[in-house]
């Protein structure tokens, strides 16, 4: 969650500094230079890059997160299913409504 938050605020960052060089590009000094335009181009360009590397950065890490939570629900209801029938002590129950109440 922290590493997130963390990723959340770079990309925050990353897409403020792009609207700076953005706003900047349209001053008449930089319109007047080439040399200011390539500079400022290339500026966005590798910010683009960036940006588009944490993008995917932070869906594959959100990918991960509900993939690793499905499986270890499923698994806990694997065990649960494994475990009835036998002397086996059940697993408590982690996931309120998830599953029904045992009877006692």
């Amino acid at each position: 969650m922290s590493g997130e938050l963390a990723l959340s605020r770079v990309l925050d960052k990353a897409i403020l500094m792009r609207r700076a060089l953005v706003a900047g590009a349209s001053i008449p000094e930089v319109q007047n230079s080439d040399e200011l335009q390539t500079a400022v181009d290339s500026s966005l360009d590798q910010l683009d890059r960036e940006i588009g590397s944490l993008k995917q950065e932070m869906e594959i890490r959100k990918m991960l997160a509900e993939n690793t939570a499905l499986t270890s629900l499923t698994r806990t209801a694997d065990r649960r299913t494994s475990n009835e029938g036998t002397n086996a002590r059940p697993l408590p129950n982690t996931a309120p409504g998830l599953y029904p109440k045992d009877e006692e």
